[in-house]
């Protein structure tokens, strides 16, 4: 957490990738990198289309 914000931070040196960090945001304000709502859930529109 960033003291002097407030804030939480994610370490990108660490991070492997699972998401869990954003599905686990109590605000929803964090979001997985290159990863957002939009393209999540336009990527399931594609897949679902006939």
């Amino acid at each position: 957490m960033d003291e002097e914000k407030g804030v939480s931070s994610i370490n990108e040196g660490l991070c492997e990738g699972c998401g869990a960090c954003a599905a686990g945001c109590p605000s929803g304000a964090l979001q997985h990198k290159n990863y957002t709502k939009k393209q999540i859930f336009d990527m399931l529109s594609a897949y679902t289309e006939d």
